[in-house]
């Protein structure tokens, strides 16, 4: 991405320190030496807020990079599209399979069928989770969407650490598949409670 490296020549250009653009727009000296260094991009605020300070538009801060960004997002988009067919396909496999052993009146064969398949479904889920960080799609999309005029998406996530949002996310998962398995159980106990 050319972004950090235009983002350093602006700053120079105007004479500033990454600490003193860091001030300026109300970051972080990391967050301006990550910029530049490529480990992340910046969102539209600071974007905008960039754009204004050295009097350059933003199209002239990511000239090249929406090309990238469109491409990373078609990759992206294509990878996370058959992880989460995974996903929905080892969920489909735990339930019929814990289904299917209860019904062979195998409780613990269920129960273990449904957690193998389960996790491996979460882990699905996880990559997906890592695709999106590692390659900062939330922000590459709010700026396609923000160069093409159209109304940026929320970051509801930004306000909150990463791994908050990455432990929210596990422990959700995790809850739904105890709920889920628990369920099972209850069903198959009632129906093998009515069939005797």
């Amino acid at each position: 991405m050319e972004v950090g490296n235009r983002i350093r020549e602006e700053r120079d250009r105007a004479n500033l320190s990454q600490e003193g653009l860091a001030e300026k727009i109300f970051v972080s000296r990391q967050t301006v030496s990550n910029w530049e260094t490529g480990k992340t991009y910046p969102d539209v605020q600071s974007l905008l807020l960039m754009s204004n300070l050295f009097g350059v538009s933003i199209d002239s801060l990511v000239k090249g990079d929406i090309v990238a960004m469109n491409e990373e997002l078609d990759r992206s988009a294509s990878r996370m599209k058959t992880l989460a067919g995974s996903m929905t396909g080892l969920l489909v496999v735990s339930i019929a399979g814990a289904a299917y052993f209860l019904v062979a009146d195998s409780v613990a064969a269920a129960v273990v069928w449904f957690v193998v398949f389960w996790a491996a479904s979460m882990i699905s889920a996880y990559a997906i989770e890592r695709i999106k960080k590692a390659h900062n799609l939330q922000t590459y999309a709010q700026i396609k969407a923000f160069m093409d005029g159209e109304p940026v998406p929320d970051d509801a996530e930004s306000s909150m650490p990463a791994w908050t949002s990455s432990a929210l996310k596990a422990l959700a998962g995790a809850a739904f598949g105890l709920v889920l398995a628990a369920i099972c159980v209850a069903v198959w106990t009632f129906l093998a409670g009515g069939l005797s």
